[in-house]
Order: C-alpha cells, then sequence, then structure tokens
C-alpha cells in the first residue's frame, strides 16, 4: 500500500512538473511573439509571470525557451531569475 502511494505522488509529481514547464515554455514563446508587434498596440506579459513559473516548478522550461529563441536574456530582472533558479 505504502508503495503504490509513492509511486501515485511520483506521477502526479512528474506530470505536473512536465505540465508547467511546458506551460512556461509556451508562455516566453507567446512573450516574443507580442514582443514584435508595435510597442503599445499589445499588452505583454510581464516579467513577474516567468518568476511565478519558476516558483511553481517551471524554471528549466522557462529558461531553456529564453535561451532557445534570445528573450529577454540581457534584462537585469532575468539575470536575477537564473541566479534564483541555481540555487533553487
Amino acid at each position: 500500500m505504502k508503495e503504490l502511494l509513492f509511486s501515485f505522488i511520483s506521477i502526479i509529481l512528474a506530470v505536473w512538473l512536465v505540465g508547467i514547464n511546458v506551460a512556461a515554455a509556451i508562455t516566453v514563446i507567446y512573450d516574443k511573439f507580442l514582443s514584435k508587434k508595435p510597442r503599445g498596440s499589445v499588452m505583454r506579459i510581464p516579467e513577474k509571470s516567468f518568476i511565478r513559473f519558476s516558483m511553481l516548478g517551471g524554471g528549466y522550461g522557462t529558461l531553456f525557451a529564453m535561451f532557445l529563441i534570445r528573450h529577454k536574456t540581457k534584462s537585469h530582472n532575468m539575470l536575477l531569475f537564473k541566479i534564483f533558479l541555481l540555487f533553487y
């Protein structure tokens, strides 16, 4: 019974981590898409959202997408985010 509960919790945790990382990566890619639009014509996704994703377990998906599409890699807040992710 104990092993069954442990495996169930492990599966739930794995599904959560995969899902939150995919959602974080999609959010970064969508924000990059929005950044190509004229300034002021669309509302962009705040950097706080990326940091919140990392706190929920999606930091690696956010970081992977940021470097994959070269989005917000020079921002000072994102530098703090990367340092936070190293120690998380």
